[in-house]
């Protein structure tokens, strides 16, 4: 009975798998036919992203006896595409243009009549043809238009508040009664209006070797801010915001690497600055500053893999926000400069940064009105309290930070609270520590506060029988411990 049932089952099998065959070689038959379609045909046109349109601006044109907004588009030859060929005039949803000049294989084409009309993003369709009407390459151009020059502004800057443009792309936000400043530290009395302008995403600037942005992509628009006068001064009364949208591709496990950029003249591979940015929900925003106009900004991402032994975890984020500079990399186990340690804890609490140091110096070795980040935050740090000089009213910018004198900077710019009994303190201590007795008073109370708030520890003793850690409180820091304390007073503060 039991092999009456079987036979059949096996037959049918057999010719399930019959057919399974035949279906692969018809199908194998197909795929044949299109590969050989595939290698053998023509293409017609490039591929899409090989000529790279741009809005780059508008500026005004005495035409026709009128004064008209000339929009200007940067069509960028691609060599692998439009090899021994000449652009002869482009083709803009639908409009053929012919009038351009070229400069460093970068065609300039005039285009008076807006093809697009609707407030926001707009997206241009541009083609390239040579003088027989045969594609080079087509692309399509993103094209933020308002009723305004395509620049979104803020007329009246007294007003403060904030400022939202571009599809929520950017936002400033300016506090009140915010004003500019001229050269004598007054109110400016001219044009307080700022304006937002779209600009090239200036992808050949990040990422290439030997540039500022080396090791950085850019993962945002890039939004030029400037004032409407030129000749009043780009700092303002009281430090502002900015909060700028990540691109939707960058995910949340990458928010530690995400910087803001920005560049004075635009071009990212000269002058680009890096501003620490707390990045959530997809979007990140900058730190309170002053000097707001005349900058091209950017979401930056750090790309480099760090070699950092046991402190990878925070080397990696501090080098990516700028609170550690990139050709410090390869020292790391280096010792802290003071004036390193100051623009790390000054970036890395987000407290604003001076425009410049004051005309009348705290310490006779940074230099008056310096606009030099370094002498900048070293002047903060000592106008918030969270560094001193020494007696003779010196910094000493480029002396070695030993650990006590990093706690009691921890502890003012963490803002924790001090135990004044020194006879708790010198209890507590000896609790913690084995060299206890070798940790200056004055720096005692900040020790067991930040040993409390676990911004820093001690190493393991030597001594097999002892529990307590090592404090060592005269070494001095190398930059693997001063970023680890940093990066941990980020993420006890929700920085990170």
């Amino acid at each position: 009975m039991r092999q009456g049932w079987c036979l059949p089952a096996e037959y049918r099998t057999i010719q399930f798998l019959r057919r399974i065959l035949k279906m692969k070689k018809r199908i194998a038959g197909l795929l044949a036919v299109i590969l050989i379609f595939v290698l053998t045909a023509q293409p017609v046109l490039a591929a899409p992203d090989e000529i790279i349109g741009i809005k780059v601006g508008t500026q005004d044109a005495y035409i026709d006896n009128e004064f008209k907004d000339i929009y200007t588009f940067n069509l960028k030859e691609d060599i692998t595409v439009i090899t021994n060929n000449t652009v002869d005039h482009v083709i803009i949803e639908g409009h053929t243009v012919s009038d351009y000049t070229v400069s460093s294989a970068t065609y300039t084409f005039i285009y008076q009549d807006l093809p697009f009309t609707t407030k926001g993003l707009n997206v241009i369709d541009v083609d390239a043809e040579d003088s027989s009407n045969n594609s080079l390459g087509d692309t399509s151009v993103d094209v933020y238009y308002s009723e305004k020059d395509s620049y979104y502004r803020n007329e009246n800057i007294f007003k403060g508040g904030s400022l939202t443009a571009f599809d929520s792309g950017i936002k400033l936000s300016l506090g009140k009664d915010n004003y500019y400043k001229d050269s004598n530290t007054e109110m400016a009395t001219s044009d307080t209006s700022v304006s937002i302008a779209v600009e090239d995403r200036y992808n050949n600037d990040f990422g290439s070797s030997g540039d500022p942005l080396e090791y950085y992509s850019c993962v945002s628009p890039v939004f030029r801010i400037d004032n409407a006068d030129s000749t009043i001064s780009d700092t303002l009364s009281k430090p502002v915001s900015l909060t700028l949208k990540i691109d939707s591709g960058v995910p949340p496990s990458q928010y530690s690497k995400l910087c803001i950029v920005r560049s004075a003249s635009g071009d990212f591979d000269n002058d680009a600055e890096i501003m620490v940015g707390v990045a959530k929900s997809g979007t990140i925003v900058s730190d309170p500053f002053y000097d707001l106009p005349g900058y091209s900004y950017a979401v930056g991402m750090y790309n480099r893999s760090i070699d950092a032994d046991w402190a990878e975890f925070s080397v990696t984020p501090l080098v990516a926000k700028g609170l550690i500079d990139e050709g410090l990399v390869g020292t790391l186990t280096s010792n802290t400069t003071r004036a390193n340690f100051a623009k790390m804890v000054v970036k890395g609490m987000g407290v604003p940064i001076l425009a410049r140091t004051p005309s009348n110096p705290v310490f006779s070795d940074i230099d008056d009105s310096s606009t030099d980040e370094e002498d900048r935050c070293i002047a903060t740090a000592a106008a918030y309290g969270i560094m001193r000089g020494d007696n003779n009213g010196q910094f000493n910018p480029a002396d070695p930070l030993t650990r006590q004198e990093a706690a009691a900077v921890l502890a003012n710019v963490a803002k924790l609270k001090l135990v004044d009994d020194q006879t708790k303190v010198n209890m507590g201590l000896e609790k913690l520590y084995s060299d206890s007795g070798s940790i200056s008073s004055w720096a005692g109370p900040a020790v067991m506060a930040v040993t409390q708030a676990k911004l820093m520890n001690g190493s393991p003793s030597t001594d097999t029988e002892e529990k307590r850690a090592t404090f060592n409180p005269t070494s001095n820091l190398n930059y693997l411990e001063s970023a680890t304390m940093v990066y941990n007073l980020m993420k006890k503060n929700k920085r990170m």
